[in-house]
């Protein structure tokens, strides 16, 4: 595989309309795989869904008194 500056060294070459069409491509390639990501990323929300409905803030609130109702312990 070529190195880098090799290749850049390449495209320094090429007339301006090439290096436009190079930039074209490139970012079309980029914008897929961007997107590719992102959708990815959008449909972990949905990922738990057949749990159920999560717990209400009250219910937070109650196990939260319970655990904390322990503490400060002695007996450490």
């Amino acid at each position: 595989m070529r190195e880098f500056h090799e290749i850049v060294d390449e495209i320094r070459k090429l007339p301006i309309k090439e290096k436009v069409r190079l930039i074209e491509v490139i970012a079309r390639d980029l914008e897929l795989k961007l997107d590719t990501r992102r959708s990815a990323r959008e449909s972990l929300w949905g990922a738990l869904k057949h749990f159920g409905p999560g717990p209400s803030e009250e219910d937070i609130a109650a196990v939260r008194r319970e655990i904390w109702k322990r503490f400060p312990r002695e007996d450490i």
